[in-house]
């Protein structure tokens, strides 16, 4: 797959069955639980359903990936990634470069009649937090959207007290679309949900534009 050049070059990868500990343990983090709709901890029957969902399926709800980066750092961060890919050059010789796991991104409850889908994505590895992972795998993700599946419009669910996430949708082009009070109770109270929404036609204008 592509790969996206920035400070930390990253990729989308596959997922696979023996990831799904270590996505249940980056799911599992109070920091992600309360971005997310998840309310209670998962458990590793919760994964394996949930793999089996969208692996095979012809049509599939959502379809997800593993953000790749490469290593350029050490790190004894426990949430660290966890599996290393080598490559090779054009005639066969070993490429000093490897990449790593460091969190999981997709599009989910994919309408292909009205050509939509939500986005989806997390750094579950602290260490590769705040580096611009998060960007670069969005604009993946964007390709594969509109380049690949002819979707028409990507769009994100952002509970209101979670405001780096929405600083985040902004700066990569998501436009707020509209709101609904009270529909998730996080923190002993309910939370608003504010939707963005991304379409094709941002996307290839940006693109004419040189920008992706």
């Amino acid at each position: 797959m592509k790969e996206y050049k920035t400070k930390i070059p990253v990729k989308l990868g596959s997922i696979d069955r023996d990831s799904l500990l270590h996505f249940m343990m980056w799911r599992n983090q109070p920091s992600i639980m309360k971005r997310t709709r998840q309310w209670k901890l998962l458990t590793m029957e919760d994964q394996e359903i949930w793999y089996d969902s969208i692996v095979g399926a012809k049509w599939p709800e959502s379809i997800m990936f593993t953000i790749e980066a490469s290593l350029v750092e050490n790190t004894t961060d426990k949430t660290s990634s966890f599996f290393t890919h080598q490559f090779k050059n054009k005639d066969k010789s070993e490429v000093n470069l490897s990449w790593q796991g460091v969190g999981v991104a997709g599009l989910c409850y994919i309408d292909y009649i009205a050509r939509s889908a939500e986005l989806s994505i997390y750094i579950g590895s602290k260490s590769y937090q705040r580096k611009g992972i998060g960007t670069a795998t969005v604009q993946l993700l964007k390709e594969w959207a509109f380049n690949k599946m002819n979707l028409r419009k990507i769009w994100a669910e952002v509970y209101d007290h979670v405001e780096p996430v929405h600083e985040f949708v902004k700066a990569n082009g998501f436009k707020e679309v509209g709101r609904l009070p009270d529909t998730v109770f996080k923190d002993g109270d309910y939370q608003n949900s504010i939707y963005y929404a991304y379409y094709d036609t941002e996307y290839m204008h940006e693109k004419a534009m040189g920008k992706v």
